[in-house]
Order: structure tokens, then C-alpha cells, then sequence
């Protein structure tokens, strides 16, 4: 299976504030997770608009976003594709004491 480099938590937070979103990286990645699981995959468009807010495309700081977050989807997706279907939380927090985890499902 080939991969995907994700972007940063960090990078993307800061990337999704600059952007004017009302998410952070986190609750983008949780979103496309649930979407993908609920659907299948999902349209870049609906989880686009979602994340970033309706008509917020066109500025500088939002296609930097858009594209950091399409390729977070495109590396979620491939992973919830994986033959190993392995299943790994992206990020961690140092601060709340969790770790990231992996599953076999």
C-alpha cells in the first residue's frame, strides 16, 4: 500500500484558523472519519464546505486548508481501504497523557 504523508496537527490547526474555520484539525480529521464511515466516502465539496464554511474557498489562506485537508481525506480514506484493515487514531496529545493506538478490525 503506498502512503500518504498527512499533514501536521499543528500545521493544519494553525492552517484552519488562518482560513477563518470554526474547527480545528481534530474535529476536521473526526468529521472525515465519520463521513467516510457513514457513507463510504464522502464528496470533497460537502466535507469541504463543512469544515472550512460555505463560500469560504477562494481566499489564500482557505485553498492552503483546503488543500492540506484533502490530502488528510485523501490518507484517511486509504487507510480505511487498507487490506490490513488496520485502524490508527492520526493524532495524539501529549498534554491529555493519550497515545495513539491501532486496532485490527
Amino acid at each position: 500500500m503506498e502512503d500518504i504523508e498527512l499533514p501536521g496537527h499543528a500545521e493544519l490547526d494553525e492552517a484552519m484558523q488562518a482560513a477563518g474555520a470554526e474547527c480545528g484539525a481534530a474535529e476536521s480529521h473526526g468529521t472525515i472519519c465519520g463521513m467516510i464511515c457513514a457513507t463510504g466516502s464522502a464528496t470533497k465539496r460537502g466535507w469541504l464546505e463543512h469544515l472550512l464554511g460555505e463560500g469560504n474557498t477562494l481566499s489564500a489562506a482557505s485553498r492552503i486548508a483546503a488543500d492540506m485537508l484533502a490530502t488528510l481525506y485523501a490518507g484517511t480514506l486509504l487507510k480505511f481501504n487498507d487490506g490490513a484493515r488496520v485502524f490508527s487514531t492520526v493524532w495524539r496529545s501529549a498534554a491529555s497523557g493519550m497515545t495513539a493506538a491501532s486496532r485490527k478490525t
